[in-house]
């Protein structure tokens, strides 16, 4: 079975393979892409508590993962304060494909 690739496991990929280049010498080149972007966003309390939930991850964690506070994801949690629109459409593609990004989260905590 063919595993479905998404926006975020490309642009991990490409930023990847742009660093190697990098380290290699290698001459850069320009790509261009065409993402087609859904319109699902992540805004909801408790569709924040699942992702983070289906991440197994404490809201310490989850916020140093996405970048924000634990104050902010506890705040998104309980509905006090609005995820903004950016990290709503992260939340979605986390959610598209939890099991890459369980395994991001994974390898970050080893990397340390």
């Amino acid at each position: 079975m063919k595993k479905k690739r998404t926006f975020g496991s490309e642009a991990v990929a490409a930023l990847r393979e742009f660093s190697e280049d990098i380290k290699r010498g290698k001459p850069l080149t320009t790509r261009t892409y065409a993402v087609e972007v859904g319109n699902t966003i992540i805004a909801e309390p408790a569709q924040v508590q699942r992702v983070r939930a289906d991440l197994g991850l404490s809201q310490t964690l989850f916020a140093r993962f996405l970048g924000a506070s634990p104050v902010t994801v506890q705040k998104w949690e309980q509905g006090q304060r609005r995820v903004p629109k950016m990290a709503g459409r992260f939340l979605a593609e986390i959610q598209r494909d939890l099991p890459y990004w369980r395994n991001r989260c994974v390898e970050s905590v080893h990397s340390k």
